[in-house]
């Protein structure tokens, strides 16, 4: 399920449900690496012209998870940059407008089933 929202931003929620893992829902050193191949998987059906691109979060996802994987855990913002932070060294402004994004929820639910979800969101 995708949920598009906002106002002054661009929001975009994916809530996956699946039964192909399984772990439990605390193991983010598990979960984080699931969660950027489903967004992969996904982000080969959605439009080019969004102000972010999901196969691009999908790919710095993997990126983090790789490089720090003490540091997984939920709600912890990820940002990927276009072209790079500024070089003025002003970077509140430009964090606050970059693309970012967070695995928001993991949840066992009934019959093995298991819903990961994640939140893109840019301001706009």
């Amino acid at each position: 399920m995708i949920i598009d929202c906002g106002c002054s931003d661009f929001t975009n929620v994916f809530q996956f449900t699946t039964k192909r893992f399984s772990a439990d829902t605390t193991n983010y050193k598990y979960w984080y690496p699931k969660a950027a191949e489903l967004l992969h998987e996904a982000s080969a059906g959605l439009y080019a012209t969004t102000p972010f691109s999901f196969k691009k979060g999908a790919d710095t996802l993997l990126s983090f998870t790789n490089a720090y994987p003490d540091s997984l855990k939920l709600q912890r913002i990820i940002y990927y940059y276009k072209g790079g932070p500024p070089t003025d060294g002003n970077t509140d402004d430009y964090m606050s407008m970059m693309p970012h994004f967070f695995i928001s929820r993991i949840q066992k639910l009934g019959n093995d089933e298991y819903m990961v979800e994640i939140t893109f969101s840019v301001s706009l």
